[in-house]
């Protein structure tokens, strides 16, 4: 009777550590989750779908000015006025000077 009940306090011991460390892993597997995987994704960035400088330079992951550097001519970039003005955004209904 009495090596029964070592027995059992020793199992009951044993399964009390192996519950423990069981528990700690899932801690920090967790951990090691949500700061890796879940916290690193970076948010969507979420573009219009018109076919404007601004709308095609967000799709590209760039600015409407570095848009408009290689594609000049594009709506909503700016353009030299032939009378000489500093330039209006095409197609924004914006007067000259305007910004996007």
């Amino acid at each position: 009777m009495l090596l029964a009940i070592v027995f059992l306090i020793i199992g009951f011991s044993l399964l009390k550590m192996f519950l423990t460390s069981m528990f700690f892993v899932i801690i920090v597997l967790y951990l090691l989750i949500k700061t890796y995987i879940v916290d690193s994704a970076e948010e969507p960035t979420v573009c219009c779908m018109a076919q404007t400088a601004a709308c095609i330079a967000c799709t590209q992951g760039i600015t409407p000015e570095q848009y408009c550097e290689t594609n000049p001519g594009a709506t909503g970039c700016p353009f030299e006025s032939s009378q000489g003005g500093d330039g209006c955004w095409q197609g924004t209904g914006m007067g000259c000077g305007g910004t996007l």
